[in-house]
């Protein structure tokens, strides 16, 4: 919630206190958009930062999908990042970054492989189809860990 403001978080809390809406930073229903934070349910998604106004559902999902909740403790633990020319690789995002693998640094997907140990490795010249065999993930894998380094 870092990039959402301390003013924001309190009409937040503000506006669930006058809706009798408990716990409401622990919702797994809750969604961050830029300085926003959103209650997004099965119909419809509020702005409770904004006072409870309606927002695009559509465009909040489209997003928020790339943060995974551990729903026993109600907190974000998986984030995949949005990068230009961003490929998925077996229909999963390429890029992870959680706070219990490689103490939060951004990993390939389902491994602990650091983008940027990928990415110094092809800075330093070593071919990229060497880099898929020698680390034992896909080509498209090395290449978006590529871009993500220096195209973000």
């Amino acid at each position: 919630m870092r990039e959402v403001s301390l003013s924001a978080i309190r009409r937040a809390l503000d506006f669930a206190a006058e809706q009798n809406i408990g716990r409401v930073l622990l919702s797994d229903d809750l969604r961050v958009f830029h300085d926003y934070l959103i209650l997004a349910s099965e119909d419809e998604a509020v702005a409770i930062s904004a006072g409870g106004q309606l927002a695009l559902k559509e465009l909040i999902e489209r997003f928020s999908h790339r943060i995974r909740h551990e729903h026993n403790l109600g907190l974000p633990d998986l984030l995949h990042p949005s990068f230009h020319a961003e490929q998925r690789v077996e229909d999963k995002p390429p890029v992870s970054i959680s706070p219990l693998v490689s103490w939060g640094q951004p990993v390939l997907t389902g491994t602990g492989i650091k983008t940027g140990v990928i990415a110094a490795h092809a800075a330093a010249g070593d071919d990229v189809d060497k880099l898929a065999w020698e680390f034992d993930v896909a080509l498209a894998l090395i290449e978006n860990a590529v871009l993500y380094e220096y195209v973000t």
